[in-house]
C-alpha cells in the first residue's frame, strides 16, 4: 500500500495562454482519464494513465491559479473515474486496471487503502456520501453499492446505472442509466445496511448526470434537468448543442455541465460531435428561463480531423473559474463566467423550470471569433523544484 512519489524534477509542463473575448484562457499539456475541482484544497486533480509514461498511473495536483502541475503521486494501475469527500480529506480512485478502488488522503499527499469491488468489477462511477469521508457509492454498470472503508454494505441496488449524482442528503443518491438515449433515472435510498432503489422513472434523461444539491436539481449531457424529488423532466437545454451544425442538422455534444445557482446561471461545455471544428464552447444559460445568456468560443482545442477527441469534465474552480479537459491530453482553464456576446443558438418554444413557457422563434446569431495565435511558455525546470512537497 505504499505510495510512490514522482520526483518534481522529471515533469515539465508547457503553459499556453490565448485572450478569447477579453477572457485569458490557459492550458496544460497533461494527460488524463478524468478532472475534478477540491475546494478545500482550491487544486485540481486528475487521474493519470499508463500512457503518460513515467508520470502515469497516478493523481496529479494542479493549482488553476498558476496555473502549474503540483505533484505526481503513484496511485495504481490505470486510474479513471475520481470522487472527493466534502470535507477535503480525501480522494477517492477507481483502477481500472486492478478492479479496485484506491484512497488518496489530500493532506500527505499519499495513496492508502486499496479494495477490490468484487466479481471483476470496475467503477463506472464514484461518489463521497456527503458527511462522510470514509464511505463511498460505486456505480458498477448493473448495481449501486456502498463501501465503508472498503468494506461493502449488504443491500445492493440491482439496475442499470453508471452515473451517480448527489442529493441534498446523505440518504438520498441519484442514478442514470446512460447506455440508451431514454433510459432510466433513480433515486436510491441509502441507509446503514446498503442501498435500494426507491423511485424510477423511463426516458426523462439519458446521458450523464450532474447534481446541484443545493436546488436538488439534476442535469444531464443530453441537456434536460428534472427534480430530484419527483424525477419528473422540468425541461431542456436543447438549444446548446445547437452551437455546432451540419448542414442544418444539430451536431453539438455536451461534454461538462457546471450548475452556478448562486447566480441564477448553468454552464455548458460543447463541441462539434462531428469534428468539423476544433473550437470548444462553453455557454452560459439562466437557469430560470433556459434562455441562452452569453458563450465563450475557444478556438483550436481539438485536432480537426475525424478523432480530433472530445472535450469533458467541466468543472468550478475558485469563485469565478471553470476548467475542463480533452481528450487528446490537455487541461484548460478559463478566468471568468462572465461571457460577453452570444454564440449561434436557434431558440425554439420550450417549457422551463417553474411552469412558465416560451413562445415562438428567436435567432440570434454572432459569428464566432477568428483563431487568436497562442503564446506559449515554459516554466524552468528549476522552478518546479521549489514547488512545495
Amino acid at each position: 500500500m505504499n505510495s510512490r512519489r514522482i520526483p518534481l524534477s522529471t515533469v515539465c509542463w508547457l503553459v499556453f495562454s490565448i485572450t478569447v473575448q477579453g477572457q485569458t484562457v490557459k492550458s496544460l499539456n497533461v494527460v488524463t482519464n478524468h478532472i475534478l475541482y477540491e475546494p478545500v484544497s482550491g487544486k485540481i486533480y486528475a487521474s493519470v494513465p499508463s500512457s503518460a509514461g513515467s508520470n502515469g498511473n497516478s493523481i496529479v495536483t494542479i493549482d488553476p491559479t498558476r496555473p502549474a502541475i503540483v505533484r505526481y503521486v503513484f496511485i495504481g494501475s490505470e486510474p479513471d473515474v475520481l470522487a472527493a469527500s466534502d470535507d477535503g480529506q480525501f480522494l477517492y480512485a477507481g483502477l481500472d486496471g486492478a478492479d479496485a478502488v484506491r484512497r488518496y488522503t489530500i493532506a500527505t499527499h499519499s495513496a492508502g487503502l486499496q479494495f477490490s469491488l468484487g466479481n471483476g468489477y470496475t467503477a463506472a462511477d464514484l461518489k463521497v456520501l456527503p458527511g462522510e469521508p470514509h464511505s463511498l457509492a460505486a456505480a458498477l454498470g448493473y448495481s449501486v453499492a456502498i463501501y465503508d472503508d472498503g468494506v461493502q454494505r449488504p443491500n445492493v441496488a440491482s439496475g442499470l446505472m453508471n452515473s451517480l449524482a448527489l442529493s441534498n442528503s446523505a440518504a438520498v443518491l441519484y442514478a442514470q442509466d446512460t447506455q440508451d438515449s431514454a433510459g432510466t433515472l433513480f433515486a436510491l435510498a441509502v441507509n446503514s445496511t446498503g442501498v435500494s432503489v426507491s423511485n424510477s422513472a423511463n426516458g426523462e434523461l439519458g446521458g450523464l448526470i450532474i447534481s446541484d444539491p443545493g436546488t436538488d436539481l439534476i442535469y444531464d449531457t443530453y441537456g434536460g434537468v428534472a427534480d430530484g424529488k419527483s424525477l419528473t423532466l422540468l425541461g431542456a437545454f436543447s438549444q446548446a448543442v445547437r452551437a455546432y451544425n451540419y448542414y442544418g442538422t444539430t451536431s453539438g455534444a455536451i461534454g461538462g455541465i457546471v450548475p452556478d445557482a448562486a447566480n441564477g446561471r448553468v454552464f455548458f461545455l460543447v463541441y462539434d460531435s462531428l469534428s468539423q471544428t476544433n473550437a470548444v464552447t462553453i455557454a452560459a444559460f439562466d437557469s430560470a428561463t433556459f434562455m441562452p445568456v452569453g458563450s465563450l468560443v475557444i478556438p483550436n482545442v481539438l485536432t480537426s480531423s475525424s478523432n480530433q477527441g472530445a472535450a469533458t469534465d467541466l468543472v468550478p474552480w475558485g469563485g469565478d473559474g471553470l476548467a475542463f479537459r480533452t481528450t487528446n491530453g490537455q487541461i484548460w482553464l478559463v478566468n471568468g463566467r462572465t461571457f460577453p456576446g452570444l454564440a449561434d443558438f436557434q431558440l425554439s418554444a420550450t417549457k422551463v423550470v417553474g411552469g412558465a413557457t416560451v413562445t415562438g422563434t428567436v435567432a440570434l446569431t454572432r459569428p464566432a471569433p477568428p483563431a487568436v495565435p497562442l503564446s506559449i511558455s515554459s516554466p524552468p525546470t528549476t522552478s518546479l523544484r521549489r514547488q512545495p512537497a
